[in-house]
């Protein structure tokens, strides 16, 4: 499919609805990567019950074919996934993220309270591309689940420490700018 783009406050109740998606495309740039609803600028905020889901079937397997379900761009944004929403990556790449953030600001929000993030690579991938990003991922109920790893930040930013908040229930591990899951 085409990725959706939400340049506006959005809600969405599932309400036992599911959105999927398969891209097959084969693009290996940052600007045309494989993304189903990508966050631009503004709050999506996902409740009720139900799955988005995505699988890349492309033939670009390079390590930078990044293929993400959700994505939040931009230099400021929300995203909110509350009560029983299940976002899965079903994998086909390297590089599959159930969510990815890409902060370009000082003002991305990724607030998880409640449901299920999961990846066949990472769950979460929030990427600084310079010194000057920052953000907050405020972790307080869910389950987060990466094969490969569960939370990842990467980047240039010099303490990716003060972004994070996970309720005090969850194990992290901290390695260098890599946060995950026990």
């Amino acid at each position: 499919p085409d990725t959706f783009t939400v340049n506006s406050n959005v809600e969405i109740d599932l309400n036992g609805y599911n959105i999927t998606g398969v891209h097959t495309n084969n693009v290996d740039t940052l600007n045309k990567n494989n993304v189903l609803i990508n966050v631009n600028n503004a709050t999506l905020t996902l409740s009720g019950y139900g799955v988005i889901s995505l699988k890349y079937e492309g033939t670009n397997m390079q390590w930078n074919a990044l293929s993400a379900t959700l994505r939040l761009s931009g230099s400021t944004g929300t995203i909110n996934v509350n009560d029983a929403v299940v976002v899965d990556h079903l994998g086909g790449t390297p590089m599959s993220y159930a969510i990815d953030c890409y902060a370009t600001g000082t003002a991305n929000t990724l607030n998880v309270n409640g449901g299920s993030l999961n990846s066949t690579y990472i769950a979460i991938r929030w990427f600084f591309p310079n010194a000057a990003s920052t953000g907050k991922l405020n972790i307080n109920t869910g389950i987060i689940t990466g094969a490969n790893r569960d939370i990842w930040t990467q980047g240039s930013t010099a303490d990716n420490s003060t972004i994070v908040k996970i309720a005090d229930s969850y194990k992290v591990k901290v390695n260098g700018d890599n946060y995950y899951l026990d």
